[in-house]
């Protein structure tokens, strides 16, 4: 065998662990890629979340829950979407605000939660029900947030479906 030959099969192994070594870096750099993916997500989600928390701790402190059932008993809650509110006073008015905040809050971080991928089917589901019940007492009480549960609502029927 002459040197040219081995010189050749010399670059022709050099190619072939050049291509194996830039497929196993494609495969790592695939990897990696899909655990920032998952990072982010997580991230995001932890940010939300408690972002979603203090908003709906903050809101919950304002509804006294000893206070919370006889309020609504005098609203009318047990009527869908019915709250007369001329029954009550400024600070109720506020404690039911809150009351409700806390509820759009935490509708409004399980849209997020799916959004991502992060919340199951089934509960998706529970939150477009509550959504849909909750909407109008939200409405009434000028409740909102990010405009993620009216776009939802709007997107899903309004009420319809």
């Amino acid at each position: 065998m002459n040197w040219d030959a081995i010189g050749a099969i010399a670059e022709l192994l050099g190619s072939i662990v050049v291509l194996a070594t830039l497929g196993y870096l494609a495969v790592q750099v695939r990897h990696s890629r899909n655990l920032l993916e998952e990072n982010r997500k997580f991230a995001l989600s932890q940010v939300y979340q408690a972002r979603s928390d203090t908003r709906r701790q903050s809101a919950m402190h304002l509804s006294d829950s000893t206070y919370l059932a006889e309020l609504l008993g005098r609203v009318g809650q047990g009527v869908e979407g019915e709250l007369d509110l001329d029954k009550l006073s400024e600070e109720d008015i506020v404690r039911l605000r809150a009351y409700y905040a806390n509820i759009y809050f935490h509708q409004e971080n399980n849209l997020y939660q799916h959004q991502i991928g992060l919340l199951d089917e089934r509960t998706y589901q529970l939150t477009g029900e509550a959504i849909r019940y909750f909407m109008p007492y939200w409405t009434k009480l000028n409740v909102y947030g990010t405009g993620s549960i009216e776009e939802w609502y709007e997107s899903n029927g309004g009420g319809g479906a």
